[in-house]
């Protein structure tokens, strides 16, 4: 099995109502091949965009929705990148089911300290 980590810049293009705005999003991901094949679910990817500037410039725009949109955008070149280099054919589960099973940031309690005599 190989485990393929790379960057790529991806262009997310918004529709403002002035025009089209381009956000450069940076992309870092991993995942692994065998036999030449992409493992279904092996992709974890994260990205990163300059959120402060586009909420300076259009503060109507939904967080939520951006993010959303953004994130599709990320998975659409990262798979056209694993058919261009002929890792994949026809359909592709790029991310595990697993998720399910792993809890949010948020989610998870604080630790806490136990002190001699406490349980």
């Amino acid at each position: 099995m190989i485990v393929v980590i790379d960057k790529k810049v991806v262009r997310h293009l918004v529709e403002t109502g002035d025009g089209l705005l381009e956000i450069p999003v940076r992309v870092s991901f991993e995942y692994h091949i065998e036999d030449n094949r992409f493992v279904d679910g092996s992709m974890k990817r994260d990205y990163l965009y300059n959120r402060p500037a586009v909420r300076k410039y259009f503060p109507r725009l939904d967080d939520e929705a951006l993010d959303r949109d953004i994130g599709v955008t990320v998975d659409r070149s990262l798979e056209e990148g694993l058919r261009y280099a002929g890792h994949v054919s026809g359909t592709v589960d790029l991310f595990s089911d697993d998720s399910d099973d792993v809890e949010d940031e948020d989610d998870r309690e604080s630790p806490r300290i136990l002190l001699p005599g406490e349980e």
